[in-house]
């Protein structure tokens, strides 16, 4: 996992600016990743059951957030990764 992480932040700028944004705020903060890509490394934990049950929390939140504008980035994120787990299951 930690290999993971440290690819990601190299190869990811944004992701270093949000954690160290989040770190900043003095309640805290949230960093949204796209975890996709991570789920063939959890073939351990069973990666197609985590999916099964991410997808509707996914859709819920893909739900909650569409048609507010000041939510438009999370809404693209979470509808994204819905129909990235859904194309993750019909492979699993």
């Amino acid at each position: 996992m930690r290999a993971y992480v440290d690819g990601l932040i190299e190869s990811a700028p944004n992701v270093a600016s949000g954690l160290e944004s989040a770190a900043r705020k003095r309640s805290g903060g949230y960093v949204v990743l796209n975890f996709t890509t991570l789920l063939p490394r959890l073939e351990k934990m069973g990666s197609a059951s985590f999916a099964r049950k991410q997808l509707p929390v996914l859709k819920g939140y893909a739900k909650q957030t569409k048609g507010i504008p000041k939510l438009k980035d999370y809404h693209r994120y979470y509808s994204d990764n819905a129909l990235g787990l859904k194309k993750f299951l019909k492979r699993a």
